[in-house]
């Protein structure tokens, strides 16, 4: 399907909106918060990074034959 990076981002901001005000109630240093940030922004470039460049491989059948047959990707050697 790929990744809507705008739609990722902005669930991806709120998300963190919630949580900086949680750690800050908690008494984290801002130092801290940002390291925490830090980490899970490259996570999340890193996942999208991953669903850009990944697809699903063609699937292989069987058909009544018994031979194989296999999509366009891989297609059947010829002899």
């Amino acid at each position: 399907m790929g990744f809507h990076y705008a739609k990722e981002k902005a669930k991806f901001d709120r998300e963190w909106c919630k949580l900086r005000k949680l750690y800050e109630q908690a008494g984290m240093s801002e130092s801290a918060i940002d390291e925490i940030y830090t980490y899970d922004w490259r996570c999340f470039c890193s996942q999208r990074t991953y669903e850009n460049r990944t697809q699903p491989l063609p699937d292989l059948y069987i058909s009544d034959e018994g031979q194989s047959v296999r999509s366009e990707p891989f297609p059947k050697k010829r002899t």
